[in-house]
């Protein structure tokens, strides 16, 4: 049903678009043959007031383009609050890096160096101590996204951003989730070479794979991302 909505608000979306597309293309027509009319003398087929067509014209341009900003948020909405997936998962913040990803038995971990995935480039964040039952979400918006949208969208609900030992937690306990799709955790990120990486879970029926990839990619609309409630 959420799918289904988000198709509706995107079809919705596309219709705006193109009644925006057909309003420039009249008042472009109307103007081209008020000047016609103006230097050439060829009387018009119906008489009209330019001043008032032009006004009306930005009037329901401005409109137009007011209602194709508020689908987007729209279909972004529907994408955060209808396509929640929610969880509880104990995390256990005593342990390091290494023995998270030990304990997760990923099939591989796929980074350009052995000492990437560790506690020294993920160490432990402020208040991350002891054991602690979280309530996670997995969000699946359906749409191309930046981090930073993302992140803007879920902070708007209540939710923060998995950080690396909750995120290797989560990848413990629903282990063949990765399977399905990719899960990104963008709450803790290490600076590798100078450019931003964090968690990414991805697998098939072959294997599960920990990867580090880029924090200021264009996420695929296919991603989920964990989050947690603040």
């Amino acid at each position: 049903m959420a799918k289904k909505g988000i198709k509706k608000v995107k079809r919705f979306f596309i219709f705006l678009s193109f009644s925006l597309c057909l309003v420039f293309v009249v008042a472009i027509f109307e103007i081209a043959r008020f000047f016609v009319d103006l230097f050439f003398g060829i009387p018009p087929v119906f008489s009209v007031d330019i001043d008032i067509f032009t006004n009306i014209c930005f009037r329901i341009f401005y409109l137009m383009f007011g209602i194709i900003l508020f689908s987007q948020k729209l279909v972004r909405k529907i994408g955060a609050e209808r396509l929640l997936t929610k969880y509880t998962v104990k995390v256990d913040y005593n342990l390091s890096i290494e023995e998270a990803v030990k304990a997760g038995k990923y099939d591989c971990v796929a980074t350009m160096k052995d000492d990437e995935v560790s506690s020294s480039n993920f160490p432990a964040l402020p208040g991350e101590e002891g054991q602690k039952n979280l309530k996670f979400v997995l969000v699946h918006f359906g749409l191309v996204m930046n981090s930073d949208n993302v992140i803007v969208e879920m902070d708007k609900l209540g939710y923060r951003p998995a950080t690396m030992r909750e995120g290797l937690a989560f990848g413990v306990e629903h282990s063949d989730l990765q399977r399905q799709f990719p899960i990104v955790a963008l709450g803790q990120w290490a600076d590798l070479g100078g450019i931003r990486h964090v968690l990414f879970l991805i697998g098939n029926n072959s294997g599960r794979i920990l990867v580090l990839f880029r924090l200021d990619s264009n996420w695929f609309e296919f991603c989920r991302f964990l989050f947690v409630r603040k």
